[in-house]
């Protein structure tokens, strides 16, 4: 892929955009590390300004999360030239998910995505080395009621991505092998939010990516 990319800078570079466009879009077809998409994110933002760009369909996408997104941003814009969309990213404030979302006049929905990434992680659910089994439910609660208000209001696609469990806490391995253990209780929370997910909702469980 890294040949691709170099043969696409060159063949941008000698007006040829149409066959730097395809070079570009096979060296992502061919599955490369992180490490190149924010490398070839500044061509990718060039080709896509070319007249020669013909993508066959356009998509708005915001990221929200409670850590930050913008390691994220690079890989959707790539991913999507990749498979010939036009793709409009927005990044929601660091942290600010839940304002974003219940606010009716917030950035967010002057967006109007199509599809809307919300990643948080195991520090969201505020649990914790054990018993809180009552944090636990009530997070499952408000998340499921996040995505209800944002499909409320927008016809969108949300797109769940963690909580993770992560390492093991204070406690150590007390945290898997307890009832009411924040391991324990993690991975009981991504059951409950994936048992009967509703539509327009998918889930992507990051401990096993």
């Amino acid at each position: 892929p890294w040949v691709l990319l170099a043969r696409a800078r060159a063949l941008r570079a000698a007006g040829r955009p149409a066959d730097a466009i395809a070079d570009l879009r096979l060296a992502l077809s061919l599955g490369p590390d992180y490490s190149f998409h924010p490398r070839c994110a500044r061509l990718v933002d060039r080709l896509r300004k070319d007249p020669a760009w013909e993508p066959a369909r356009r998509l708005r996408v915001a990221l929200l999360g409670s850590t930050t997104t913008a390691l994220l941003a690079p890989v959707i814009a790539a991913t999507a030239f990749r498979d010939g969309i036009e793709v409009d990213v927005y990044e929601g404030p660091y942290g600010g998910y839940a304002q974003e979302i219940l606010n009716p006049e917030s950035a967010l929905y002057r967006f109007a995505p199509d599809v809307v990434v919300l990643v948080l992680n195991r520090r969201d659910a505020a649990l914790p080395p054990a018993e809180g089994g009552a944090q636990a439910a009530d997070f499952v609660q408000r998340l499921r009621s996040l995505w209800s208000a944002l499909q409320g209001r927008i016809p969108c696609h949300v797109i769940q991505v963690g909580p993770d469990v992560g390492p093991a806490g204070p406690w150590g391995v007390l945290e898997d092998q307890l009832p009411t253990g924040r391991g324990r209780l993690l991975r009981q929370i991504k059951d409950r939010l994936t048992d009967d997910l509703p539509p327009g909702v998918s889930f992507v469980d990051v401990d096993r990516v």
